[in-house]
This record gives structure tokens, C-alpha cells and sequence, in this order.
């Protein structure tokens, strides 16, 4: 799977349901269908599975 760039976050539009858009390492980008989009970050801590908002924007 290729890495997500500037081109491809562009042509990113909200769909009826929540979408994920990996860059590998845990890191996805989550875009809602109001149209914001986050960047998050998937780890595990002590067993168990955790996500870490890194930022957000609302269109």
C-alpha cells in the first residue's frame, strides 16, 4: 500500500459512513460524513489497544 501524499488527501470527499485512509505504522487518516478529518495514531499499551488524536479539521 503507498503512502498517502498531498494528491491523495485532495481528492478525499466524505462518504455516508466513517472512512479510514492508512499510512502505515498505526497512523490513518479518519474522515467523517460531516466532512472532518483527523489524523490518528493506533497503539498498544500494557496489552491493550489504544488511539491517540493528533490533530483535526473541519471543512
Amino acid at each position: 500500500m503507498s503512502k498517502l501524499n498531498r494528491a491523495i488527501l485532495r481528492t478525499i470527499v466524505p462518504a455516508t459512513k466513517l472512512q479510514k485512509f492508512t499510512d502505515g505504522g498505526g497512523l490513518y487518516l479518519l474522515v467523517t460524513p460531516a466532512g472532518a478529518k483527523s489524523w490518528r495514531l493506533d497503539y498498544r499499551f500494557a496489552g491493550e489497544r489504544r488511539s491517540k488524536t493528533l490533530g483535526y479539521r473541519i471543512f
